[in-house]
This record gives structure tokens, C-alpha cells and sequence, in this order.
């Protein structure tokens, strides 16, 4: 198989690129960059206008992610990573936030 891969730039640095991971024609992955960093990656399905999980990025690096664990179309829970990546918190997200 292969990757479909778009990516939108301005003044010669990418600011957002979008995957086609399951060749449907349809972007399942986004990512987004501020100064040419990633900052923020967002998964879907075809089926779901929500995301299914938010990453944020802190100097190219995964700081937090927030993910809809019972694909009810509500992130419902938020994971904060060390510095190597690892889970080191997991709290719950209350349905207002």
C-alpha cells in the first residue's frame, strides 16, 4: 500500500499536513505546525466528524494527548508524557471542558 500525504506551507515552512493512512481517499491524520514545529496532530475516522484523539507537541516532542476512548465522539480522557514519551499522568476530562 501507500501513503496519500498533502502539506500546506507559507513562506517556505509547512503549517499543516494531512495523511491518508487506509488509502480511502479521505485524511484520517492531520498534523500542524507552528514555525515549522510540529505542535499538534489530530487522528479521525471517516465515520466521525470528532476527533479521535488530539496530540499536542512541545518542541517537536509528545506532551499531552487527549483521546476518545469510547469512540462516542467525546474526548473524554488526557495523558501527560515525559520527556521519553512515556504516560506519566492520565486524568479525566469532565464533559463541559
Amino acid at each position: 500500500g501507500s501513503f496519500e500525504t498533502t502539506a500546506k506551507s507559507r513562506d517556505g515552512q509547512v503549517y499543516v499536513s494531512a495523511v491518508d493512512t487506509d488509502e480511502d481517499s479521505i485524511a484520517d491524520l492531520r498534523y500542524l505546525y507552528r514555525h515549522g514545529v510540529l505542535f499538534r496532530a489530530e487522528y479521525t475516522r471517516k465515520e466521525s466528524v470528532s476527533p479521535l484523539r488530539i496530540e499536542a507537541y512541545r518542541l517537536g516532542k509528545l506532551a499531552s494527548a487527549e483521546v476518545d476512548t469510547d469512540h462516542n465522539g467525546t474526548l473524554d480522557r488526557r495523558y501527560f508524557y515525559d520527556d521519553i514519551g512515556e504516560i506519566a499522568t492520565v486524568e479525566e476530562i469532565e464533559a463541559s471542558q
